[in-house]
């Protein structure tokens, strides 16, 4: 087995106790979390936490949500979805670009891939492919 070191970074996510992080997501270049309704995404190659400045989405319905975190070469996307299948509970998602800093709501779920982004519309889902803007 190979082994290697490790930095500390400060910013970096707490895996025990308060504030557990709960969802996460890693490319090449960036590693994203979600603690406490925040999102924060690290910059692999400069070691830079970014505190992304938005609230996190929250489903509606009584049963609780399932959160998803999932990131695609510059987008990170955070979506959550009803536990129950309600037809008046609502799902719902931020991404995030990564290159200029912006920030999107949707009313729905979605995920990033790669340069793909996928995203539901009624009972089917759509994909695109991204270009950095």
């Amino acid at each position: 087995m190979v082994t290697a070191t490790s930095t500390p970074v400060c910013g970096a996510p707490r895996f025990e106790g308060d504030g557990v992080v709960r969802v996460f997501a890693a490319t090449a270049t960036h590693l994203a979390w979600a603690v406490d309704g925040r999102l924060s995404v690290l910059d692999r190659r400069t070691g830079t936490v970014t505190e992304v400045p938005t609230t996190l989405p929250a489903a509606t319905g009584g049963a609780g949500q399932v959160d998803f975190l999932t990131a695609g070469d510059w987008i990170v996307v955070c979506a959550v979805r009803p536990m129950e299948a309600d037809p008046s509970s609502r799902s719902a998602a931020v991404l995030y670009d990564t290159a200029s800093g912006r920030t999107a709501a949707l009313e729905s779920e979605a995920f990033a891939a790669g340069d793909r982004l996928a995203w539901r519309e009624g009972t089917a889902y759509r994909i695109a492919t991204l270009r950095p803007a």
